[in-house]
């Protein structure tokens, strides 16, 4: 009797060992799963990264030249947007469809009057102009928010939308020619939204900047002193 028991016993140890070393081999299994999963990412978004910065210090190797900054932007240059005394106006260029199929009733949504959104790529290289923007709002009182600021859960576009329909005026940061940033400014124009467009300087570019809304910038400082002056005078014309 005692012989089965310590049978039944060892059996059972053995058994359980078995089954712990197998335990131990699926964590340690999983572990270096999502250890490699991280390091791809991590990899991925390095190589984004180091494309994106080539890419914009090309684009900006492109355009250094004044015709051919003209020739790429000449939609912009054309289009002469009204500011408008009633800022929480959408036109019906965009059918209720449009936002019926994002899940967004606009009747729900209330334009807030200090929220800027800002159009801009998320790259680092980009951080420096949008701290500008920021500034220079605050400065004022607005606050400056762009769509990567908040967590979502969810549709990001649908997010996106949203804040821009809340708010009182939208800023296109246009440097790097990001297409998410000319998809959300031609939105923004469909929607009737007053927007204020930025872009780096070049000199002698013959159009009126103010009556069309496009900040050339040669540095931060005057970034922000364009952008406090059409402030001021869209918050005197309300």
């Amino acid at each position: 009797m005692n012989i089965e028991l310590l049978t039944t016993s060892v059996i059972l140890l053995v058994v359980l060992a078995v089954l712990l070393l197998l335990a131990l081999w699926i964590f340690r299994q999983e572990k270096y799963r999502r250890m490699e999963a991280q390091k791809s990412s991590a990899e991925l978004s390095l190589m984004r990264e180091h494309i994106e910065r080539n890419l914009y210090n090309l684009n900006d190797r492109l355009l250094s030249n004044e015709e051919r900054w003209k020739d790429l932007n000449h939609l912009l240059l054309s289009y002469k947007p009204e500011i408008e005394s009633d800022y929480a106006r959408v036109k019906e260029s965009i059918t209720p469809d449009f936002f019926k199929q994002l899940g967004i009733n606009q009747s729900k949504i209330k334009v807030q009057k200090n929220l800027v959104f800002v159009l801009t790529p998320f790259h680092q290289d980009k951080k420096q102009t949008f701290d500008a923007i920021v500034h220079a709002c605050r400065e004022v009182g607005l606050i400056a928010l762009r769509g990567d600021e908040e967590f979502v859960q969810g549709d990001i576009f649908k997010f996106i939308v949203e804040k821009m329909l809340a708010a009182r005026l939208i800023i296109a940061n246009i440097d790097g020619r990001n297409p998410n940033v000319f998809y959300e400014l031609g939105l923004a124009h469909a929607i009737g939204k007053p927007t204020i467009i930025v872009s780096k300087e070049l000199s002698g570019v013959p159009f009126d900047l103010q009556s069309k809304h496009i900040i050339l910038y040669k540095d931060i400082a005057d970034l922000n002193y364009r952008l406090l002056y059409t402030f001021t005078r869209l918050l005197i014309n309300e």
